[in-house]
């Protein structure tokens, strides 16, 4: 297989590889160091879409991305997790742009209703409970305090069944003239008996049972115009409780002067 002198050329030929190798790391190396340090590849600016609830500093802060930053040291889809981890982000996206702008798209959540659980919560269009909230903040939202026989909890997605009556509700309320969400002040939902409200400002209440919440709401605007003809506009005030879950009829409680049936 050779004498020493084939094995002393071998060896140097191994060493000369390994020092040529040694020496085109530490080239990489400081390539891609001053690469990171390159101006052009430094992040100029940062872009915020969709966001309505949330600040801009709120965001920023949650990056965690400081301007200058190397856009090769940089995780997209990590940061973009960092976002989704906000009570309001449904969705969010990262991209870079080639001038040097981080582009930072989110969907954020948009509250539906306030739901009673342990403690009040905010829900969303697709029934997340994502955020404990104090109900006085959210008055323009419907107040619901019962979602069937348990109290549900953060994190918790309400049932389908409600999900559904509750956006058939609002159709309802914003389909009729003079009514609309202010309408209401309190939802309550039970998967056998149906939805029952709160009417603003009276707080009378109106049992629906399910379905055909459109129809029982002109119903009940008929009714409530018969009570006023037949007993005067102050009649209206002693209104109690209303029935509209029959399919023909509206049942009427209350404290009336004349006591005629309507």
């Amino acid at each position: 297989m050779g004498g020493p002198i084939h094995w002393v050329l071998v060896l140097l030929a191994l060493g000369v590889v390994l020092g040529a190798a040694l020496g085109i790391s530490c080239l990489f190396c400081r390539a891609y160091a001053a690469l990171l340090d390159a101006p052009l590849l430094r992040v100029k600016s940062i872009e915020i879409r969709g966001t309505v609830r949330l600040n801009r500093k709120t965001v920023l802060d949650t990056l965690g991305v400081p301007k200058g930053t190397s856009m090769l040291r940089l995780r997209l889809d990590v940061l973009a997790q960092r976002l989704e981890r906000l009570s309001w982000v449904k969705s969010a996206q990262v991209a870079l742009d080639p001038s040097g702008r981080l582009v930072v798209m989110i969907g954020e959540r948009k509250p539906v209703a306030v739901v009673m659980g342990a403690r009040p919560l905010l829900m969303d269009e697709e029934g997340w409970l994502f955020m404990e909230v104090k109900v006085e903040s959210y008055m323009e939202l419907p107040y619901v305090t019962k979602v069937g026989s348990r109290k549900p909890a953060l994190g918790e997605r309400v049932p389908e069944a409600f999900l559904e009556v509750f956006h058939e509700l609002l159709r309802a309320l914003k389909g009729v003239s003079g009514l609309g969400v202010q309408f209401v002040s309190e939802i309550l939902w039970d998967p056998l008996e149906g939805v029952s409200i709160y009417a603003n400002p009276t707080g009378t209440r109106i049992h629906l049972g399910n379905g055909d919440f459109l129809l029982k709401m002109q119903r009940m605007r008929r009714a409530l115009r018969e009570v006023e003809r037949r007993m005067g506009a102050a009649a209206l005030d002693g209104l109690q409780a209303m029935d509209l879950s029959y399919p023909d009829r509206a049942y009427i409680q209350g404290r009336f002067q004349k006591g005629q049936g309507v």
